[in-house]
């Protein structure tokens, strides 16, 4: 024959093989040395954050071979619509969720599997993880403080509460805002956040005021 075909049955990386060149009459014209690799699967999606709740999304199974077994899984906050065993599938996002969205394609490809995922999507309203900054402070003194998010989500705004507010002042600027602590007492700071599919739930820690006295 004059071509071959060679599959990688393990994780081997990439790996050479040489081949033997004759004519009809046996006389050997040389060898050829050529590399072989896994294949490079990736999956990718038009789709773009934020994306709606109970919206469809496509995604594509990249560089695949013939005779791929493809198997897509519904990891977190979709479900799989369509396209099973095939390079491309709809998956349709949760109504009430507010996350990363995830999926998974296994691939078994002549012996060789592999496992990609893709976790490129965020769905629905921002959600604040924590809030960073100084819990404890006197009198007369200006904290910093800062809501932590995932970027995927893309807020477009925040809003900060201190309760209750007292004399205490409060700057927001974005998803950071300053304290100036004017008086003794515990109070709630809270913060929630915007994007294209609505407002997320409060997020709320804990700052302690204290003259100490020093």
């Amino acid at each position: 024959p004059t071509s071959i075909t060679v599959r990688a049955k393990d994780n081997l990386g990439t790996t050479f093989i040489k081949a033997k060149a004759s004519d009809i009459d046996g006389n050997v014209d040389g060898y050829r040395v050529v590399s072989i690799s896994n294949p490079n699967y990736t999956i990718t999606t038009t789709a773009s954050s934020p994306f709606c709740n109970n919206c469809n999304i496509t995604y594509k199974l990249n560089n695949t071979l013939e005779g791929d077994v493809i198997t897509w899984e519904a990891v977190s906050n979709v479900s799989l619509v369509s396209g099973q065993g095939t390079a491309n599938a709809v998956f349709r996002t949760n109504a009430n969720s507010n996350g990363i969205a995830t999926i998974r394609a296994r691939v078994n490809s002549s012996g060789y599997q592999d496992v990609i995922e893709n976790n490129s999507i965020w769905v629905g309203k921002p959600v604040i993880s924590r809030i960073d900054g100084e819990r404890f402070g006197t009198p007369g003194q200006y904290s910093d403080y800062r809501a932590v998010y995932n970027d995927l989500s893309m807020p477009t705004s925040f809003q900060w509460v201190l309760t209750p507010q007292g004399r205490n002042s409060i700057y927001p600027n974005y998803s950071s805002c300053t304290l100036s602590l004017r008086e003794e007492g515990i109070y709630v700071l809270k913060v929630r956040a915007t994007n294209a599919n609505g407002t997320g739930e409060y997020f709320d820690t804990y700052v302690e005021v204290y003259d100490l006295g020093i």
